[in-house]
């Protein structure tokens, strides 16, 4: 079972990824702005945001293993209709559908791995699930370039894509009907958190870590294409590089445990050092840009782990709104990222990310005085 989870991540990953290098292709076929192109990322998150919610509430009924049925058949169809789609209009109500499915997707992913994972390697698990993203991340642009080779343009490759998720369901659906899986450990506790400040304060931290990683995730081939002058196929390589030092650094952590250190630690070590690299990749040379995957590589699956162990049996409820505020957020910052690049530079905009987690750093750090202080 957590073979096909890690199977489902890799293909979230893979589909979602590949939009930062087409990204630039899509804005010159539909004759659009960096300002308004951003609604490509932007109504995404924010109905990824609306799919989290949704998939919570989905769980009080059907199991996760539905749940992951559910929003990989929409997921692939979203992204399918993306291609398809005949003028910038569509284009967004496509990645509205595209994003319910991502949001209710990411949600099931996490909380199924939660499930069956032994908590004594659920840290590790969870950082071998999120290796999946960043392995399908770095062979996102890798794949998109071949296709380009190959004389595929944007409308094709994202149709081949599209049709990923689907063959993943014919994969999975006997398995898990041949098995009876429910995935239902304990069943979710029903009702209103119990701890609500506590888990917003939460999303806000794990949301400002979002506007790091996805805006350079989304972001990294258009600002080396248009404020750099690379090529598409060097900005392309150099976001394998990224993605590739990413994948490394989860891979770390999923196979070394790191007892020494609490998720706390590796939390503020994690903010603190990709903060500084990004800025240095900004003002120094884009490099720095790219190391900066090694550092954010465990923030994600560490904070869904702690997330699980401070909500306890409220988890379903704490991961459904602290993954779904993250997702709207990113709404807010790729409209912001839109703007600031249209009246100054997308470099500028970067900027404002790398702040974001200077902030999460700092937020954590607070907390860690704190608690020494008792």
């Amino acid at each position: 079972m957590i073979l096909l989870i890690y199977l489902s991540l890799f293909i979230f990953s893979l589909l979602e990824n590949t939009r930062g290098p087409l990204y630039p292709d899509i804005l010159t076929a539909f004759g659009v702005t960096s300002g308004l192109g951003s609604l490509f990322f932007a109504v995404t998150s924010l109905f990824a945001f609306v799919g989290s919610y949704m998939g919570h509430k989905f769980l009080k009924r059907r199991s996760s293993a539905n749940l992951l049925i559910l929003s990989s058949l929409l997921f692939g169809f979203g992204f399918g209709a993306m291609a398809v789609a005949p003028q910038f209009f569509w284009l967004i109500i496509a990645s509205a559908v595209f994003g319910f499915g991502l949001g209710s997707l990411n949600f099931a992913q996490n909380y199924a791995l939660i499930e069956v994972a032994p908590e004594h390697l659920r840290r590790r698990l969870l950082n071998g699930l999120h290796s999946m993203y960043g392995l399908a991340a770095l062979l996102s642009p890798i794949a998109v370039s071949v296709m380009r080779w190959n004389g595929l343009d944007w409308r094709r490759t994202m149709m081949v894509l599209s049709l990923i998720p689907f063959l993943w369901v014919v994969r999975a659906w006997p398995v898990f009907r041949k098995r009876r899986v429910a995935l239902k450990a304990a069943k979710p506790e029903t009702g209103e958190l119990k701890n609500f400040m506590a888990v917003f304060v939460y999303a806000l931290m794990v949301a400002g870590y979002l506007w790091g990683e996805i805006a350079v995730t989304t972001r990294i081939v258009y600002w080396l294409r248009v404020d750099h002058g690379y090529s598409p196929d060097e900005a392309n390589f150099l976001m394998s590089a990224f993605c590739g030092l990413f994948l490394f650094g989860r891979l770390i952590f999923s196979f070394v445990p790191f007892s020494h250190w609490s998720n706390w630690d590796l939390l503020r070590y994690s903010a603190i050092s990709s903060s500084i690299l990004m800025i240095a990749g900004l003002s120094i040379h884009p490099y720095f840009m790219v190391i900066s995957g090694l550092a954010m590589a465990p923030f994600y699956p560490v904070a869904m782990d702690q997330a699980s162990q401070s909500f306890s049996r409220q988890s379903s409820q704490a991961l459904g709104f602290i993954i779904g505020f993250g997702s709207f957020s990113v709404v807010l910052m790729h409209v912001t990222l839109g703007q600031i690049a249209d009246y100054w530079s997308l470099t500028r905009a970067l900027f404002l990310c790398a702040l974001a987690l200077f902030l999460v750093f700092a937020g954590l750090q607070i907390r860690s005085s704190k608690r020494r202080s008792v």
